[in-house]
């Protein structure tokens, strides 16, 4: 899987064990990222609506996500569409928090509670958990 950024692209390789037979974004429905919180991401981010295009997710975890409005932004779209998560029941997204700018704060804060109301409008509160946080919590 690659991850694009602003600058350049970062390369996730994927390592499956041999017994677990053949592998491929179809295939996964477990994803956990956690970025490193002492990496600078002021000039890259993270494509969010294409790591989260994986059809068959059902568990979704991702830590420190540097993303910028306009991903965000697309992300929520893609959701409020059905396009993207349509199986997940577990949802954790904590985006991080430094050099956001401060007049986007209430903009990525209003994203990530419609992306939430998003996953939880055609569930029951017991079939599906969803964190969407736009800060990060203390380490």
């Amino acid at each position: 899987m690659t991850v694009e950024g602003k600058r350049g692209n970062c390369q996730l390789d994927c390592v499956v064990h041999p017994h677990f037979g053949e592998f491929s974004c179809k295939s996964l429905k477990y994803l956990e990222l956690q970025f490193a919180p002492e990496q600078s991401y002021a000039a890259t981010y993270v494509h969010l609506s294409k790591i989260l295009s994986v059809p068959n997710l059902e568990k979704v975890t991702l830590t420190r996500v540097p993303t910028s409005l306009d991903e965000l932004w697309r992300t929520m779209l893609l959701v409020a569409k059905r396009a993207i998560l349509k199986r997940v029941t577990h949802f954790k997204l904590h985006l991080r928090n430094k050099d956001m700018i401060e007049k986007e704060i209430i903009a990525i804060t209003r994203c990530c509670q419609s992306i939430k109301e998003e996953l939880l409008s055609d569930k029951k509160e017991a079939e599906m958990f969803v964190e969407v946080t736009p800060l990060t919590p203390p380490q």
